[in-house]
């Protein structure tokens, strides 16, 4: 990058942009206390903001605070209801002021549920994630556009960063139906009822008739205490297999509807087998000291780094090879947007074709050049499902 980060340039005429907006605010009400620069940029310190951030900062509180309709505004928007409807109109610039103007209330929220420090301060390094993908799409501008897309998790203290990763604590949502033997720690995975399969095992996105032979759908019922069903999920495929699960040793363990720790995986260092256990273990702890009231035992992910397709792009022992491998794996619908965007650092949107992307694209990195070799070679690409049970989680060596 050849601009400067978190430049001041834009802030005033954004700003000024927002006056007329801002003035009918103004006229419901009294502008309410300004926004504190010396307290917002203490609050970007602790979450670990660059200098040159902490100076935009408080140069959008400065130019916020000179005038009393922005100041109403900014008072109005601290209401996070407000600001998520709001949307875009609001600018990266008063976005950035009223998130950090927020982050004082989460702290002490966090405090008042025992979340330690460090957590907190981890977790909200995603609005200096935030920050920087804004600047990197707006030349070097200070500013942020991030909380209705993903930070209202964070403010709402759902979502916390705890080691390498992040969890939340929600209901699951797919197809996937774990079961677990209690007796000897085993886990078995088979799909819902009428889930539609390609013949090699990927979910069918291409809607294949019956004629075509191009697919299967899942088939499971109970008869009386058995489960029975004609496949199983391993290693990211649908293996068309009968399967008749004994509910008198086997009990179901998580399917939809069932709370679990949704995982996701942060920018950031790389993602070591240590790093990953002792986050999911310390995790474990966590939730259910934090939510004792809720039942929850299976850990849940879906990303684009779990695609099984990459156990055989990259050599045996890679980061993301031995993360998949902490992971039990099904397949998930999806495109090549997030290699696109992830990988590469491409805008998806602007790509029609793979191929000819693949041709010219950099190919600086083992995964680069993995997935252009796979993409110039005819391969497709979609993100998967992974499930660890906490059986699996305790077996695991570090």
């Amino acid at each position: 990058m050849s601009f400067q980060l978190y430049h001041a340039d834009n802030i005033s005429n954004e700003l000024n942009g927002l006056k007329i907006t801002a003035a009918g605010f103004i006229q419901r009400s009294a502008p309410g206390p300004p926004p504190d620069a010396e307290l917002l940029a203490g609050q970007a310190a602790f979450i670990g903001a660059p200098d040159n951030a902490v100076k935009s900062l408080v140069e959008t509180v400065k130019t916020i605070t000179k005038d009393p309709a922005l100041t109403a505004l900014y008072n109005y928007l601290l209401e996070l209801n407000n600001l998520a409807s709001f949307g875009d109109t609001a600018g990266g610039a008063m976005e950035a002021a009223v998130l950090f103007g927020f982050l004082p209330r989460v702290r002490r929220r966090h405090a008042e549920m025992n979340v330690p420090e460090e957590i907190t301060r981890n977790t909200f390094n995603d609005l200096v994630v935030g920050l920087e993908n804004y600047a990197v799409k707006n030349d070097g501008a200070f500013g942020v556009r991030f909380y209705r897309q993903w930070l209202h998790h964070h403010f709402n203290c759902e979502l916390f960063k705890i080691g390498r990763l992040q969890y939340m604590l929600k209901p699951y949502g797919s197809y996937a139906r774990v079961f677990a033997e209690d007796a000897t720690g085993e886990i078995m995975i088979t799909a819902q009822n009428g889930v539609r399969f390609r013949g090699d095992g990927l979910l069918d996105l291409e809607g294949k008739t019956e004629e075509d032979g191009g697919y299967w759908l899942s088939e499971t019922s109970r008869e009386k205490n058995h489960i029975v069903s004609n496949c199983l999920l391993v290693n990211g495929r649908a293996v068309r297999t009968p399967v008749k699960i004994n509910l008198n040793i086997w009990r179901e363990a998580f399917s939809e509807g069932s709370y679990g720790l949704e995982m996701h995986i942060p920018r950031g260092a790389g993602l070591t087998r240590p790093d990953c256990i002792g986050s999911l273990r310390e995790a474990w702890r966590f939730f259910h000291k934090l939510f004792p009231d809720k039942h929850f035992e299976t850990f849940y992910c879906g990303s684009w780094l779990l695609d099984n397709r990459m156990q055989h792009i990259l050599p045996p022992g890679s980061g993301i090879v031995e993360f998949q491998k902490l992971y039990r794996l099904y397949p998930l619908p999806g495109s090549e947007w997030p290699f696109l965007d992830r990988v590469f650092g491409a805008d998806p949107t602007t790509i029609t074709d793979l191929k000819q992307f693949a041709q010219t694209a950099d190919r600086n990195t083992s995964l680069r050049r993995g997935v252009a070799d796979y993409w110039l070679a005819g391969g497709r690409l979609s993100p998967a499902g992974g499930i660890i049970h906490h059986y699996d989680l305790f077996k695991m060596n570090e």
